[in-house]
């Protein structure tokens, strides 16, 4: 349960940093932007919070090089 709080919570701030027309996103980019909010959705509707957590660290640094596939 608290697990389910965590992921919320981290994708809505991963999103706001994301998403192609979001104020605070942090891609000029839109395709980018897209592909990367494509992942973090897809990774948030998997209930992956691994994925959703690395997808959020890399966008509060600025660093994005993707996301590792877990098994």
């Amino acid at each position: 349960e608290e697990d389910q709080k965590d992921i919320k919570v981290m994708y809505r701030e991963a999103a706001t940093l994301c998403h192609p027309d979001s104020s605070k996103c942090v891609f000029s980019d839109k395709k980018e932007a897209e592909e990367v909010f494509g992942r973090l959705s897809q990774a948030y509707k998997a209930n992956d919070i691994h994925a959703v957590r690395d997808i959020l660290g890399q966008l509060r640094k600025g660093t994005w090089q993707g996301v590792n596939e877990r098994d």
